[in-house]
């Protein structure tokens, strides 16, 4: 009888390996216990708004994505390259493209906008395989040994990237912090116009809709003969595989294999408000430099697209780093009460919330060695490992792990480089 190959994990890094798996002639099942493909990029309609489950950007320069999506079909929308930073009484700008600007508000200085160029312009210089062969030193000794000065580490880093990497005291290697850069020096930060899940669901569309089966659970892995040859969902039925793919999180996948320990996942927590007035015009990020409140960032998502709430309408999501233990109409009154600080001219009270997400693996750690700790894609005979957990956090670790996990399906005996 003839068995599928079977993925578990309908996010990024398994709809990539599947389909490249069908296009390469494999029959391909894929098991998910959610309602629809995505993963942890999904987006629900509340009320007329489209919601994504917490606040998400796509970095339109992913050099793995750009093999996977028509970019084009997504209609991305831009986000502007920098932010406005509140210092706890006005809200200061920091641009790489109003310059002028950014020197006179004197929030960075000019020395230290001096030496981020020229940062940009060495890691431009770079490919992907060497950006990650830098050497592996926390962020903050990387950015001191280029004389970036504390108060602008302090002032704009880790309030702009800390919200990146959902860690504020800046725990994280000295290579994903270059990565990173180089993205948003190259291109823009961007939103589909439709929401997020327009990303996997141009992927899952290139997929066969019989390969897909959601709403059910995985309890264990189904091992004969020294190998897995299938998997054991949780109302005991068994399905035999050819090959087992399991492209889940971090934590699942250690519960399934028994390899490793379960990561302290970065928390991230979104509430978002409709308004009837949008509090800034710009498509730009604001961060929070005061060092004080909950919020770490806001963004007017209206701004960039407006197909996301109804006419007249703006979707306002602000995000916090971590999980507070208060309840969501209570923490949704704290957002707004702290962010009439923000925007003192805007009717922020009058802001109606729509839904708070609470994303307790929003993001995997990536301090210093977080790559000696990687999950191995090829753990056991029949079984391969794909996500994020086993490339680097976010999107395009997704989708390069799922190109990779294709390739050592159709080809073990090929040497891995990249996809």
């Amino acid at each position: 009888m003839h068995k599928p190959i079977v993925v578990v994990g309908a996010g990024l890094s398994g709809l990539v390996c599947a389909r490249r798996l069908e296009q390469a002639g494999r029959d391909v099942l894929i098991l998910d216990s959610g309602d629809g493909p995505g993963g942890r990029i999904r987006s629900d309609d509340v009320d007329g708004f489209r919601l994504d489950r917490g606040f998400q950007v796509f970095f339109e320069a992913y050099p793995n994505a750009k093999l996977e999506l028509d970019l084009a079909a997504l209609n991305l929308k831009d986000f502007e390259p920098g932010c406005m930073v509140f210092d706890g009484k006005k809200l200061r700008e920091v641009h790489r493209e109003n310059i002028l600007q950014t020197v006179f508000g004197k929030w960075v200085a000019i020395t230290d906008l001096l030496r981020f160029n020229q940062l940009g312009d060495d890691l431009d210089h770079l490919t992907e395989d060497e950006v990650w062969g830098l050497e592996d030193e926390p962020m903050v000794e990387f950015l001191r040994k280029r004389k970036i000065s504390q108060e602008a580490i302090d002032k704009f880093v880790r309030p702009f990237f800390g919200g990146v990497f959902l860690d504020s005291s800046l725990d994280v290697s000295s290579r994903p912090f270059a990565f990173y850069w180089q993205m948003l020096d190259r291109a823009p930060a961007t939103i589909p116009a439709e929401g997020m899940q327009a990303i996997p669901d141009q992927i899952a569309a290139g997929i066969r809709q019989e390969s897909f089966r959601f709403g059910v659970r995985v309890e264990s892995l189904v091992r004969e003969g020294g190998r897995v040859s299938g998997v054991r969902l949780d109302s005991g039925e068994v399905i035999e595989a050819e090959l087992v793919v399991l492209a889940v999180d971090q934590s699942a996948s250690s519960r399934l294999t028994g390899i490793g320990t379960e990561w302290s996942a970065r928390p991230c927590t979104t509430v978002h408000f409709a308004a009837s007035e949008r509090p800034f015009f710009e498509s730009i990020l604001h961060v929070n430099g005061s060092g004080l409140g909950r919020v770490n960032h806001v963004a007017c998502m209206t701004n960039a697209s407006k197909s996301l709430a109804p006419n007249g309408q703006s979707l306002i999501s602000a995000s916090i780093l971590g999980n507070p233990v208060m309840g969501d109409l209570d923490l949704a009154k704290e957002v707004r009460y702290e962010l009439t600080n923000w925007f003192p001219k805007q009717n922020v009270e009058g802001w109606r919330p729509l839904r708070v997400d609470r994303i307790p693996h929003a993001q995997m750690p990536q301090s210093v060695g977080f790559m000696d700790r990687l999950t191995p894609m090829a753990p056991e005979d029949g079984l391969l490992v794909a996500g994020e957990h086993t490339t680097y956090a976010g999107i395009d670790g997704a989708i390069l792990s799922g190109q990779r996990v294709a390739a050592m399906a159709m080809n073990p005996d090929r040497e891995l480089t990249t996809a």
